[in-house]
């Protein structure tokens, strides 16, 4: 596989009328955000030997058209779907002038299988079309007469003569490596294409490379940072498994040498449970479509990661540092407003803000339009399970996704650093898991008990299920805690963010909760009481006039560190360490003890 530049492309594929595209509004390096439309389709999908497609291409049409009038009319600098999505229909009516991108707009759209004959064909009926040019590489007449159909990825743009004369651009880049499957479809079936395009404008410019699925297993090798330097990585799929290691071999070649380089990947995959023809079980249950970016690229706060959720847009760490923002697998197309791998110019006039969702649409077939859905995060299904504290934790979530996150995570002992465990970087629910499976319970998609990032929900659940049922039970709860034992609910905000449940009567003061299991070590335990009885007591010290435990003193007084020892429920207190509300037994500066 080799990666060729458009402009090298225009140029040589009709020498007497050369080509330049014109400068593409996502390659710009300006500070202000731009539009980009991604569409996660639903569908159901066939293949046999002699395509790769949708089961009924004819009624995904009005969809794929109305997208596009969307794209259109909203002037998105970007539009993208999905390997093996569009129809072939659509195409041709985008040459036939029925919708265009606007100047400056790139439309980068994965197109239903299609023969040699047929682009041949399709090319041929082109020839009244004088402003519009389909272009590919040169066919192999080998490949040709052996292989039955391409993997396209169309891109469609504007480019002119060097009369001044505007063409509208048909490049077809085709899929350059084979993806496994049960038959060894495409092994046996698919035309291999060579080439992989570059967009660039004049300097200075970002670049923009797309690859077709299973394309990552060649280009892997190819990467190096200078390859790729301030470059926007679109990675097209129909993949049931995108966050294998093997799919997603390049990213992590990418987070290894290019953290401190301008680079982005756009991952976009059909929308899980995705119907194949002759089955009646669902193809997929991860839908995996996100957009990465590196250490350099984007700054995130809690105000962002709450708007985005509600948006259907999850945030999360890959590799400890790279943004990820996960598309909601269910089936939609979204408008992201969102900065450009980088800008020129003064970098105070360009701070990096998280994407913006503009808007958020699905099919609705019996009216043949796309209307406004919200998101289902499937925090509410997944809760179902856990009955004791379903109403409040989802009640909770509504209003504040990363107070569940941080409550939940402070339940089971933090680790990230004593006074800092709540930030995005520290927490582990936001660190992504093997094969990209999400660890937040707040974004409850998947369902199968082998995934990392389930088993890690349901534990925190059941954490939080067991520490609620202490209630009522014999206990010695912490003399300056002793209000919980009455019942309490958990709670996080950052005022107090050591703190994370309070008190049912209302009366009394937010606390420290963390519930240990069964059976944990000394060490665990004192090792936990440590920690949050620095970060207790430095909290307190530094904003004593605005926190629950003003005194720093009495800081860790409702600190209750709770686990299961011989089947009997215990509150954790270090010996010798105690508080002025609990002297403990005898202590030395007891004047009433015995001499």
């Amino acid at each position: 596989m080799q990666i060729e530049n458009v402009q090298d492309v225009l140029a040589r594929h009709n020498p007497a009328e050369p080509l330049r595209a014109l400068p593409l509004g996502v390659l710009n390096p300006r500070s202000e955000p731009y539009h980009a439309l991604l569409c996660q389709p639903h569908g159901t999908i066939e293949a046999d030997d002699g395509r790769i497609g949708n089961a009924a291409p004819a009624a995904c049409i009005p969809m794929y058209a109305a997208l596009l009038g969307e794209a259109a009319a909203r002037h998105c600098q970007l539009a993208v779907t999905p390997e093996y999505s569009t129809p072939w229909q659509v195409v041709e009516a985008i040459a036939r002038g029925d919708y265009r991108p606007p100047t400056g707009s790139l439309w980068a759209l994965g197109c239903e299988s299609i023969t040699p004959v047929a682009l041949e064909a399709l090319a041929a009926s082109l020839a009244d079309q004088p402003n519009v040019r389909l272009i590919h590489e040169p066919l192999n007449p080998q490949e040709r007469a052996q292989k039955c159909f391409f993997d396209p990825l169309v891109y469609v743009f504007w480019a002119r003569t060097d009369a001044g004369v505007e063409k509208l651009c048909l490049l077809v880049q085709f899929k350059t490596m084979p993806s496994r499957d049960d038959d060894n479809l495409e092994l046996r079936r698919l035309y291999l294409g060579t080439a992989v395009y570059r967009f660039t404008n004049a300097a200075p410019s970002i670049n923009l490379i797309g690859i077709i699925c299973s394309d990552a297993f060649g280009v892997t090798t190819e990467l190096t940072p200078d390859v790729f330097a301030d470059t926007l990585f679109i990675h097209i799929q129909l993949n049931k498994n995108p966050g294998n290691p093997v799919y997603a071999g390049y990213r992590s070649h990418l987070y290894a040498t290019a953290s401190d380089r301008h680079v982005e990947v756009l991952c976009l995959n059909w929308a899980s449970r995705l119907g194949v023809a002759g089955s009646q079980e669902s193809w997929n249950e991860v839908s995996g479509s996100g957009w990465y970016i590196s250490p350099l690229g984007v700054s995130v706060n809690d105000a962002d990661v709450n708007r985005l959720h509600q948006d259907g847009v999850y945030y999360s760490l890959v590799d400890k540092r790279w943004h990820s923002f996960y598309l909601n697998y269910s089936a939609h197309f979204i408008v992201i407003e969102k900065q450009r791998v980088y800008s020129t110019g003064p970098q105070v006039l360009a701070p990096r803000i998280a994407p913006h969702v503009v808007v958020r649409r699905i099919w609705n077939a019996a009216i043949g339009a796309w209307v406004d859905s919200r998101a289902d995060d499937g925090f509410a299904a997944f809760l179902q399970a856990y009955e004791p504290v379903s109403a409040q934790l989802s009640t909770m979530g509504a209003a504040d996704a990363l107070a569940v996150e941080r409550a939940l995570e402070l339940l089971q002992g933090p680790s990230g650093k004593p006074s800092t465990w709540y930030a995005l970087s520290e927490l582990q629910a936001f660190k992504v898991a093997d094969e990209e499976s999400l660890r937040r319970i707040t974004v409850s998609q998947e369902t199968n008990p082998q995934r990392v990032g389930v088993v890690f929900r349901r534990n925190r659940a059941r954490a939080a299920v067991a520490a609620i049922r202490v209630i009522g039970q014999p206990l010695r709860w912490p003399p300056g805690a002793a209000d919980l034992a009455q019942g309490f609910r958990y709670r996080w905000n950052a005022a107090n963010p050591h703190c994370n449940v309070e008190p049912l009567n209302g009366g009394g003061m937010p606390a420290t909760l963390v519930y240990l299991g069964e059976e944990p070590t000394e060490d665990e335990l004192l090792n936990t009481y440590d920690k949050l009885g620095k970060a207790l007591r430095v909290y307190a010290a530094e904003y004593g006039n605005t926190a629950a435990n003003q005194d720093p003193v009495r800081a860790i007084d409702r600190l209750c560190v709770v686990y299961r020892r011989n089947n009997s429920l215990e509150s954790f207190s270090p010996s010798g360490n105690h508080s002025i509300t609990d002297p403990g037994t005898n202590p030395e500066d007891d004047i009433a003890r015995s001499t």
